[in-house]
């Protein structure tokens, strides 16, 4: 197991607010109609052009349950994430699904005042050592991104 810890993030929401949308994955589906919004094109200036279209084409692909957020990826098939556990207000633990590296990733939030909290992101993955030495560094700056994205998110 190799286990990747992001850094503690400032949130502007409440952690009550935070919990419920990580909560419940159907509070991301609104990210298909943002992803074709033009306004949003800013936002995908970190993805080189020629991706743009593979990737706006995964999300499109994308379905979301209240446990479940699934996108069809080729070569691969169906991939899932699966919310397994909910300790409420203080964290949401997802494990992966017919997936070819099997991974948990957990959001922990924590109360910093009424109106704000923060968050740590952690992926516990399956690699073996030539994986983790291949990958190892980019996961840790993938965890990184996502706990950046979780802490600016509207909630």
């Amino acid at each position: 197991m190799a286990k990747y810890v992001s850094s503690v993030k400032q949130v502007a929401y409440p952690q009550g607010s935070v919990f419920n949308k990580l909560a419940d994955l159907n509070n991301f589906g609104d990210i298909k109609e943002k992803i074709s919004d033009p306004a949003n094109e800013s936002r995908l200036n970190e993805i080189p052009v020629d991706k743009i279209g593979d990737v706006k084409q995964y999300i499109q692909s994308m379905e979301f349950s209240t446990d479940d957020l699934s996108v069809d990826v080729p070569g691969f098939g169906k991939l899932s994430l699966r919310i397994v556990e909910r300790e409420p207000n203080k964290c949401v633990k997802y494990e992966s699904v017919n997936s070819p590296v099997s991974f948990r990733l957990w959001v922990q939030m924590l109360p910093v005042t009424d109106l704000t909290s923060k968050l740590r992101v952690t992926l516990d993955a399956d690699l073996n050592f030539f994986i983790k030495q291949m990958l190892g560094s980019k996961l840790e700056k993938g965890v990184e991104k996502i706990a950046d994205m979780l802490a600016i998110m509207p909630y």
